[in-house]
């Protein structure tokens, strides 16, 4: 059947050329859900911003975004619509919820069943009674392992992922984590290739990384090209060398796992709570920089591989029944 994933604006079919994106930011706000004004902001004054960047990402042959944003650091799908419909390109929303920390009071209270409920109508249904639905479930880890709210969360997930065919991204830092949650929702009958462990470049046992795809997870390094945004970037910790790069990917090819390796940039990082958004950072790092490395390190057509087809492959829905892509 033919692959889809569901984006802002529609159901859509897998594109047979385009590149996905699969690790982005384009609007959020990390001063908790209790601020005054939490995720909101002047839309004129995002699309001055933002547009241009998206333009400019689009001339790459770029077709598909996966916003990251999720709820506790600032979702506004209503936002992210209006970008998509301006400028024509496609952008996958979540649901799920961020770590303990970030986590809005009300959601803190759910039981397992009501967050597994909110969440498959939030991907089958509607986001807070718009017409967007979202197309992947984002989660995340505490640095210092699952809490127990989280671990309710993972397993609620699980149960969607499975009813709905969808991919599981989560914010994660250590191998050890990422292991913990590979058999949290194998044990909700999850395959691990609905997994995507997000940030696997924190964790320098390289060890972790080929288990992770060993039991069919995606292993994603993502923050492709931050070193270089200096004072835009709200993370320095996060940010990969272009050569420690090319390192991991090397290390993941010739372990025999190029098809679970994904590549993005982090980028974007319009934040409601800073003035002017926070000067966000542009999106074309990685294909106008950052493959070209690639391809030169001797990576040939894997490299196509891993930015082309990998990201449609980790995030398309599949149906429940035969693994089979719907």
């Amino acid at each position: 059947m033919t692959a889809r994933i569901q984006t802002v604006r529609a159901s859509l079919r897998v594109p047979e050329q385009g590149v996905l994106l699969p690790h982005e930011h384009l609007f959020l706000d990390l001063r908790g859900p209790e601020a005054p004004g939490y995720a909101q902001a002047d839309p004129e004054a995002v699309y001055a911003i933002l547009c241009p960047l998206i333009e400019e990402l689009k001339t790459q042959h770029v077709v598909a975004l996966i916003e990251c944003s999720t709820v506790g650091v600032g979702r506004n799908v209503t936002m992210l619509a209006s970008l998509a419909e301006a400028t024509g390109l496609d952008i996958v929303a979540p649901t799920g919820v961020y770590s303990e920390p970030s986590a809005p009071r009300t959601m803190l209270a759910m039981s397992e069943r009501d967050l597994e409920t909110w969440m498959s109508e939030e991907i089958q249904t509607s986001i807070e009674g718009t017409p967007i639905r979202a197309g992947f479930i984002k989660l995340a880890s505490s640095p210092q392992g699952l809490t127990c709210f989280e671990r309710r969360v993972l397993r609620a997930a699980g149960r969607v992922a499975d009813a709905t065919g969808v991919a599981i991204a989560s914010h994660t830092i250590t191998g050890a984590a990422a292991l913990d949650q590979l058999d949290i929702l194998e044990g909700e009958g999850v395959s691990a290739e609905r997994f995507v462990w997000v940030h696997a470049h924190m964790e320098p046992d390289r060890g972790f990384h080929r288990e992770a795809a060993r039991r069919g997870a995606y292993v994603e390094f993502d923050n492709i090209g931050a070193h270089l945004a200096g004072a835009n970037n709200m993370f320095p910790s996060f940010a990969l060398a272009d050569e420690t790069a090319i390192d991991l990917v090397t290390d993941m090819v010739d372990a025999g796992f190029a098809d679970h390796v994904l590549l993005s940039q982090d980028a974007g990082w319009y934040n409601a709570g800073l003035p002017l958004g926070g000067r966000p950072r542009g999106f074309t790092y990685l294909l106008e920089t950052f493959v070209p490395l690639l391809t030169a390190a001797g990576l040939g057509d894997t490299v196509r591989v891993i930015v082309e087809r990998n990201p449609w492959q980790a995030f398309a829905r599949r149906c429940p029944d035969s693994g089979e892509a719907e």
